[in-house]
């Protein structure tokens, strides 16, 4: 097998860069807001849309990609900020479904290997409108190797579990008071990730936090292009391989 380097994803403010008086306390949480900030509980916050999607069987969109179209309203640059950035995220969208991308980035992706994806058209504004995209990345299509991968406990990395496929990471969650039926992680960590097809940007399977990887050739082009928004760490875990 060929072992692959990979980059931990996080997004950072260009603002961090330029300015050490700007505060990261007011953009740690993402640049963008909108006028639905303040209504997590309501079926119209795009988080809950996007968590229990109508008719998608029980996944969540960044598990699979739901057929429905789902309408983003406007998000407002914070005013700290000085203009968007290729890559941003917002608070009020968990990180663990994608992310905010410019058309210059989404031009760009398009020679790459993404997962199971879809871009979905947003407004942004601060002084001039902005038309930018949501990037929904969903795992249940990545080509991985589930075999010959290696998964571990997530409290007792010396014990392995076995997994034959995408499915043998969920658990079902019965309906309650938060919501309907739907399919959570297990406590699961991927300790060596084999794929027969590698993706160049690689959502974590087994995670609900949110990590995105990003291959080697990904992060010069990126780089090259003078992209903003983000920085990317050469990851140590968990090790990533190409199948024979």
């Amino acid at each position: 097998m060929k072992e692959l380097r990979y980059y931990e994803f996080e997004f950072f403010p260009s603002e961090l860069n330029v300015s050490k008086s700007k505060s990261y306390y007011d953009l740690h949480d993402g640049k963008l807001y909108s006028d639905m900030r303040n209504k997590y509980e309501s079926k119209d916050y795009l988080q809950n849309k996007f968590f229990f999607p109508k008719n998608n069987e029980q996944y969540s969109a960044d598990q699979r990609i739901p057929d429905q179209e789902i309408q983003f309203y406007e998000f407002y640059l914070k005013e700290i900020s000085n203009e968007p950035d290729d890559f941003m995220c917002s608070i009020e969208i968990n990180t663990s479904l994608g992310f905010f991308v410019s058309p210059k980035c989404k031009e760009l992706l398009k020679r790459f290997e993404l997962p199971s994806h879809r871009y979905y058209p947003v407004k942004i504004s601060l002084e001039e409108d902005y038309e930018y995209y949501f990037l929904l990345i969903a795992k249940e299509e990545l080509h991985i190797n589930y075999e010959q991968s290696t998964f571990v406990e997530r409290y007792n990395k010396t014990q392995e579990i076995s997994i034959k496929k995408f499915q043998d990471l969920l658990q079902l969650n019965p309906a309650n008071e938060v919501g309907p039926a739907h399919y959570n992680v297990a406590d699961i960590k991927e300790k060596i990730i084999v794929f027969d097809i590698a993706p160049d940007i690689y959502p974590v399977v087994t995670s609900t936090n949110g990590f995105f990887f990003f291959s080697e050739r990904l992060k010069l082009a990126l780089e090259q292009e003078g992209m903003t928004g983000f920085k990317l760490y050469e990851a140590e875990k968990p090790q990533f391989f190409l199948a024979d």
